[in-house]
């Protein structure tokens, strides 16, 4: 199907079919050239939180999200292949997005991972098998889509899908053509009206943005994710680099570009789907402002990484945002009004 099929047929749906036998369309978001639209046709921006499936998300996490002026959350869910799918591996999925979508908060699904180890490369922790390798693994991953999908695509504010987080260890081309094999073959059957997130291969930094993973449909939005310097926000080195130091904002706004180029190139929306530093970084809380900088000046739209409370980490080495963190909340909160009420010039 060419991308000008698509877009007759997407247009024929926004104004006057809908879904099934109702005679109103379905009102949900779509894209139009670099732009993210709401229901009326008219320009929003995404911003908000990621939130995960191991966190203890409450109706009460969600209004303090909500609180702070976020309209988006990009929900990950995650599923460990067995060989047959297996739903109540996701029965959560369902209440934990309802928590945000009652308030009108737009919600994006995504899958976190979907992998098992190679058996012909049992000593190689990087040797996965993935939804693209086999048609055992394309077949459960199939399964727990149309699932996820009947559970939620009578929701209105779930604003698009998001096939699998990170796409890693395996060759650019193979993902892309995987792209072009679900999007047409599984989600645009179940749904034509949505868009569909795809990310680059290696982990979706703003460079794996090429041209071979830009897609024949008129409803994507493609996305990156933003952790430069990884040894700084991330995999935290001894001593630990400070920032502003070899990396300033120009050196950021420098590898966001790549992203930048990309869009306006094949004027599609690009959206920054995680961005974060662990707050053990050395000057985290400057390089917060300034990636946050760069993507309000790009119109990008963005979630931050992380909505959570994380047992796991301790808490001045961890990503997470809540409102028992204050630092790190005043800081969300700063950055929320700054996109929000941004300073005009006298």
């Amino acid at each position: 199907m060419t991308r000008l099929s698509l877009a007759l047929g997407l247009l024929l749906l926004l104004g006057g079919g809908g879904l099934g036998a109702n005679p109103e369309p379905f009102r949900t978001c779509t894209v139009s050239g670099t732009t993210i639209l709401d229901p009326d046709r008219k320009p929003i921006r995404w911003r908000g939180f990621n939130v995960q499936w191991w966190t203890q998300v409450t109706d009460k996490e969600a209004a303090d999200i909500q609180g702070l002026g976020a309209n988006c959350v990009r929900y990950m869910f995650g599923y460990n292949p067995k060989g047959q799918y297996d739903p109540a591996q996701i029965e959560q999925l369902e209440r934990h997005i309802q928590y945000f979508t009652k308030r009108g908060i737009w919600v994006v699904p995504v899958l976190y991972t979907f992998e098992v180890p190679d058996p012909a490369f049992p000593a190689d922790p990087k040797k996965k098998l993935g939804p693209w390798s086999n048609p055992a693994m394309k077949e459960e991953f199939t399964a727990l889509w149309r699932d996820v999908m009947s559970r939620l695509d009578h929701d209105p504010f779930i604003a698009a899908w998001e096939p699998l987080n990170e796409p890693h260890d395996t060759p650019a081309p193979i993902v892309a053509a995987w792209y072009r094999d679900i999007v047409p073959n599984l989600f645009r059957k179940r749904d034509h009206l949505r868009p569909i997130v795809v990310e680059g291969a290696n982990y979706s930094h703003a460079e794996d943005l090429t041209d071979e993973v830009n897609l024949d449909d008129p409803n994507i939005i493609y996305a990156f994710h933003f952790y430069d310097p990884y040894n700084f926000t991330t995999d935290i080195q001894t001593p630990p680099l400070a920032y502003p130091g070899q990396w300033n904002k120009a050196k950021l706004q420098e590898k966001i570009e790549r992203a930048k180029l990309f869009r306006e190139k094949h004027q599609v929306p690009v959206w920054c789907g995680e961005f974060g530093s662990k707050t053990a970084a050395p000057g985290y809380e400057q390089w917060i402002r300034d990636v946050s900088a760069i993507l309000e000046a790009d119109h990008f739209d963005w979630c931050l990484w992380a909505w959570a409370v994380q047992p796991k980490d301790l808490t001045n080495t961890s990503f997470d945002i809540n409102t028992d963190k204050k630092e790190t909340f005043q800081l969300a909160k700063e950055l929320f009004h700054n996109a929000l009420f941004p300073k005009t010039l006298p």
